[in-house]
């Protein structure tokens, strides 16, 4: 769940930096601002006709005061309002206690916002316009064309105004971190200790790789189709025997599955990935060489083994670059969570805004937002085996 909100809330940073920044500089716009952004959230959760209008709580005054500076109730509504769309927009349920606990994470990072702005601030940190519109217009092709980030635009309910003061201030915001966390030091002896707890990471397991053509054979298919198929496949595995060179075409003009663009080519595969006639079929092959028919729920297959590469550990000089990597930002972040808490401990902070902890401490649920991926398996790739039940 930490995680889940922590990415749901991330922009609440950035977006926060930009509002106290703003007031600094023109405190005699204060009220015309507070109007605007006002309109904004409320812009933010009602613009779609087709999604059900979100209830924002009322509040009068700040959420909360960090070192005598005020973090506005609007700033506050707008980003609460958009954390809540997003999980209507993913069809995920938000319960009252999921609620009480958004608001107390807002809150908790528009403080830490506000305290790096401070920071910042001593630091001397700043983002050049030059700087700042060349990073910007390369974040935009992120998006690829200018139709698309309009699209997305209109999509998500955000504006230009609040992506570019977002994007500004994680610019100032990496700024800071970089002071922060520039005087981590790794030594090899770190390196080491971590390749020697985390080996099991660098086995590879034995793989093989293997190319194969699917004659497909539905599950309603007839006698006569199945015997049809059976005899072409047949035919076409004799030729692929006396030529195993030309496999690839064969695979191509016969195959009946996406891999036959590809010259029937599967990639590499470890055990248990394939259903069991094929994977004992490709497993008892000899490099090169080319199986007999084999039947699966999919139809006929004809394989050959191109490749096989038995199970190795990498040394630690093939992966300490790697290793160095993973242990110096795991430094650098340490380096950062540790500088923020100090710099929290240290600030005088009043909050206003805080969940109800009589809902929060109720049946605690523990949602999971799904999210698009690509989650269809491979044809031959063999299904999570059910438990049996216990008698």
């Amino acid at each position: 769940m930490r995680k889940l909100l922590q990415t749901l809330t991330i922009s609440v940073l950035s977006v926060s930096l930009l509002h106290c920044t703003k007031s600094e500089e023109k405190a005699s716009d204060t009220s015309a601002k507070k109007a605007a952004t006002k309109k904004e959230a409320s812009k933010a959760v009602t613009d779609s006709p087709q999604e059900a209008p979100i209830e924002l709580p009322k509040i009068e005054g700040p959420v909360a005061v960090v070192n005598g500076v005020k973090i506005p109730a609007d700033q506050f509504l707008v980003e609460f309002g958009g954390t809540l769309r997003r999980y209507q927009r993913a069809r995920h349920p938000v319960k009252p206690q999921l609620k009480e606990r958004l608001k107390d994470n807002l809150v908790r990072r528009l403080v830490d916002a506000e305290i790096i702005r401070q920071k910042a601030k001593e630091m001397q940190v700043e983002v050049l316009e030059k700087d700042f519109d060349a990073k910007w217009e390369a974040h935009k092709k992120r998006y690829g064309t200018a139709d698309a980030f309009e699209a997305f635009l209109a999509r998500t309910g955000e504006t230009v105004e609040r992506m570019q003061a977002q994007f500004r201030l994680n610019l100032i915001r990496e700024q800071v971190f970089a002071k922060v966390s520039d005087n981590v030091v790794i030594q090899d002896k770190d390196l080491t200790d971590f390749y020697e707890k985390n080996k099991e990471k660098y086995n590879e397991k034995e793989k093989i790789k293997a190319s194969h053509i699917l004659f497909r054979v539905t599950a309603n298919a007839s006698d006569e189709e199945k015997k049809k198929k059976k005899a072409l496949a047949k035919k076409v595995l004799a030729e692929a025997k006396k030529a195993p060179g030309s496999f690839a075409e064969l695979a191509k003009k016969y195959g009946e599955d996406p891999t036959k663009d590809r010259g029937g080519d599967l990639g590499f595969f470890t055990k248990g990935r394939m259903v069991k006639p094929f994977e004992e079929a490709a497993w008892g092959l000899k490099k090169g060489k080319v199986s007999n028919l084999v039947t699966t729920q999919f139809g006929y297959h004809i394989i050959m083994k191109t490749d096989h590469q038995k199970a190795n550990q990498k040394s630690f000089k093939d992966v300490k670059e790697q290793i160095s990597r993973t242990v110096r930002a795991q430094r650098r972040n340490n380096a950062v969570r540790e500088a923020i808490s100090s710099w929290r401990s240290q600030a005088k902070i009043e909050v206003f805004v805080k969940g109800d902890p009589k809902i929060i401490n109720q049946a605690r649920q523990t949602p999971t937002l799904n999210r698009a991926g690509i989650t269809t398996p491979d044809l031959q790739v063999a299904p999570t085996p059910k438990k049996p039940k216990q008698k």
